[in-house]
This record gives C-alpha cells, structure tokens and sequence, in this order.
C-alpha cells in the first residue's frame, strides 16, 4: 500500500508539473493587449545623464512619427549619438524597448523614459 500511494503522489506531481510547463509554454502565445494612441503632440521627461531631458512625440494614426529632444543638459558629443541612434530605432521598431547607445547609456534610457511619459499621455 506504500508503493502505491507513493506512486500515486508522484504521478500526480508529475501531472502537476507538466500542466504547469504547458501553461507556462503557451504564454508566449498569448498576445499582449495593443496600446493605441490619440493623435496628437506629447511632451514628456526622462533623467539623462546630466539631469533630467524633455521630448516631444508626435503621433499619427495612431503611430508615433516624430520625436524631438526639445531640452537636455548632455554632453555634447554624447548626447548626439544618443539621439539620433535611439530615437531611429524607436520609430522604427514603435517600442522603447530599445537598446541603449554604447557611451551614451544614461541618455539612452533617459531618452526612452521621456517617449515612455509622453505615449502614456497619449494612451487611449
């Protein structure tokens, strides 16, 4: 009788178990809901390097399409590859879930941190 229970606890472990990979495993499959936005111009703030940094994102059809670096106190130099490097693939891949410009990472992430404030505004 003690094999048996013991069999019977480690069957339904087992089952456990693999219930809990196939959920697990079919998660990925689950989409995330999509944001849209209202059209419109967004500021929004981030902290780069050198304190904080603001953009304006401009969104059509429901599409960000423009996103400027309006104020920032970066290091020249610095701050340019940033920009331009970040902001590119934002716009391309319509995420800032982006990789940070190697020398630049704190303008990077402050860069992305100001788009993430402004499309949170304009959130439908």
């Amino acid at each position: 009788m003690k094999k048996k229970g013991k069999a019977i606890v480690a069957g339904l472990l087992g089952a456990g178990l693999l219930c809990i990979s196939g959920v697990s495993c079919l998660m990925p499959l689950i989409p995330e809901p999509e944001v849209t936005y209202q059209d419109g111009t967004y500021s929004g703030t981030g902290q780069g390097m050198m304190g904080e940094l603001r953009v304006e994102v401009t969104i059509a059809n429901g599409q960000m399409t423009k996103i400027v670096l309006k104020e920032h106190n970066e290091t020249s130099g610095k701050y340019q590859k940033a920009e331009k490097s970040v902001i590119e693939m934002i716009l391309q891949q319509q995420t800032t879930e982006v990789d940070a410009v190697s020398g630049a990472t704190e303008t990077s992430d402050g860069i992305k941190q100001a788009v993430e404030d402004a499309l949170q505004q304009a959130a439908k």
